[in-house]
């Protein structure tokens, strides 16, 4: 029973590590969750929060809700 738990974690882990190919480079500002959301938090965040340091904005008001 144990040989079959290791041998599931081992192809677990290793379907996640191929998984990795199709991630975008780390820190990459053209990668498609960076091109859709952060023109918006740039642009709006003053106006829609009110909070004048754009950090904040982001941490407590928009990514708040998540």
């Amino acid at each position: 029973m144990k040989l079959l738990a290791f041998i599931a974690t081992l192809m677990t882990g290793a379907l996640l590590i191929y998984a990795t190919v199709d991630f975008p480079n780390w820190g990459d500002p053209y990668s498609p969750a960076s091109r859709h959301v952060s023109p918006r938090y740039i642009e709006k965040t003053v106006e829609e929060t009110a909070v004048p340091n754009m950090v904040t904005s982001v941490l407590a008001d928009y990514r708040g809700y998540d």
